[in-house]
């Protein structure tokens, strides 16, 4: 079991920027090492799902500062990619096709690592894959690979790929001023009047042009409230031009409790 487990998915963005620095790679890498093969025919998918972890056999690991990558070959082994790379499946030295693989898959591993900023060179070495290298849930970034007909994936632990796509720092956004935050927001405000009590006979048989005439005195204060929150100030009603206005009186300094 592994000794720290960290939960961080690796965003879209990221997984994008990574993948299309593995196709240049992969298509570079191929030009060199694939012997009648065209650029059309190499490809780099992002996986459908998690790494599935391959028998001990044909599981490729490299490990070094940087971070740990895996190359998961399927069935295959060395003699098959190499036998595919030099296009023909006629090689009679099985241990050279062997050993042709073997230094093609470490040549593109060490080119992945430089480009994340190492200059060592992995060493390719058979074993158990760890589970950072697996799940996505724990930033494994995994990529199928197609050089023609011969499919491999490709995992790429967290470490790695905060080398080889670090988190964008970006630039900080600037606080807004408060008052500048405050002006941005809208409140209904409401001015009300208590009118005072009728009885309900008086409401009966209201008619248009009918005078109400309330309890208060006019120098009595209004109610200022702002929607969901309560009463927050008094004032009287005013004129100014051809719209209604309140001078202030007082203010309510009490929040609402909640």
């Amino acid at each position: 079991m592994d000794s720290e487990v960290r939960f961080g998915w690796i965003g879209e963005s990221r997984r994008f920027a990574a993948q299309s620095l593995l196709a240049a790679q992969l298509t570079d890498w191929a030009d060199q090492w694939w012997v009648d093969g065209a650029a059309a025919d190499v490809a780099v998918r992002a996986a459908s799902d998690d790494a599935k972890p391959d028998n001990k056999q044909h599981a490729l690991l490299a490990t070094t500062e940087v971070g740990s990558a895996v190359l998961h070959l399927g069935n295959k082994d060395f003699g098959a990619i190499g036998r595919h790379l030099v296009a023909t499946s006629s090689i009679d030295d099985l241990e050279l096709a062997a050993r042709i693989g073997e230094r093609a898959l470490t040549d593109l591993v060490s080119r992945i690592y430089r480009r994340a900023g190492t200059g060592k060179p992995p060493e390719l070495i058979r074993g158990d894959v760890p589970s950072g290298l697996q799940h996505s849930r724990l930033g494994a970034f995994v990529v199928d690979i197609a050089i023609g007909r011969f499919n491999m994936s490709l995992a790429l632990d967290r470490r790695f790929m905060d080398r080889l796509v670090p988190p964008s720092m970006g630039k900080r956004v600037a606080l807004t001023a408060r008052q500048a935050a405050l002006e941005r927001v809208s409140l209904k405000l409401v001015a009300s009047m208590d009118f005072g009590s009728v009885n309900l006979a008086q409401l009966s048989d209201l008619r248009v042009g009918e005078v109400l005439v309330g309890e208060r005195g006019l120098d009595e204060a209004l109610q200022i409230h702002i929607e969901g929150y309560g009463v927050v100030a008094s004032g009287y009603l005013q004129r100014r031009g051809d719209q209604r206005a309140v001078l202030l009186d007082d203010l309510n300094s009490q929040e609402k409790k909640s």
